[in-house]
C-alpha cells in the first residue's frame, strides 16, 4: 500500500499548514520540544568559538576576497 495521503487529505493539510493553525496538543508538543532542545544546546551555542576555527574562517574569507 502507498503511504501517500489521498488528494482530498492533501488540500486539508495545506490549509492547516498555510494558516499556521495546529491542534492544541501539537502546539504543546512543539513548545515542549523547543524547550528541551534549548536546554540541551544553549550551553554549547553560548561557548566562544575556538581560536583555531576562527583563524581558519578568517583565512578562508581572505582567500575568497582575493
Amino acid at each position: 500500500m502507498s503511504s501517500k495521503p489521498k488528494d482530498k487529505d492533501v488540500g486539508t493539510q495545506n490549509k492547516v499548514a498555510a494558516s499556521g493553525d495546529q491542534p492544541p496538543k501539537q502546539r504543546g508538543v512543539d513548545r515542549w520540544f523547543d524547550e528541551e532542545i534549548n536546554k540541551l544546546y544553549v550551553d554549547v551555542v553560548n561557548e566562544p568559538m575556538p581560536d583555531d576555527l576562527a583563524r581558519l574562517i578568517n583565512e578562508l574569507k581572505a582567500r575568497k576576497a582575493t
